[in-house]
């Protein structure tokens, strides 16, 4: 309902890399053992596939969510890290001074 019909950015450079280097439409396809376990680590980890409700496709707030959940997410990883290197770095401090 309020999704472009229009690719984004990655899906654009995509697109237009794989037809101008591969010759294929959009998909590059990936072989091998690694492939099969990161699709299967991300099948059973997604938490809304294709950006909807897997109850109800046609909710139009799936892609709301779906954006405010990666949000938060990326700002937990990027708090946690910061918290991180902000611990070490006094700890190194400390040990300098000691």
């Amino acid at each position: 309902m309020f999704a472009s019909e229009y690719p984004d950015g990655l899906e654009w450079s995509i697109e237009k890399t794989t037809e101008r280097i591969f010759g294929v439409e959009t998909e590059i396809e990936a072989e091998g053992a690694i492939y099969e376990i990161a699709e299967s680590v991300q099948e059973r980890t997604v938490f809304l596939p294709d950006y909807t409700f897997e109850s109800d496709p046609e909710n139009a707030a799936g892609p709301s969510l779906s954006g405010i959940i990666g949000a938060a997410i990326t700002f937990a990883i990027a708090g946690a890290t910061g918290l991180i290197i902000t611990k070490i770095k006094k700890r190194k401090r400390t040990e300098i001074n000691a």
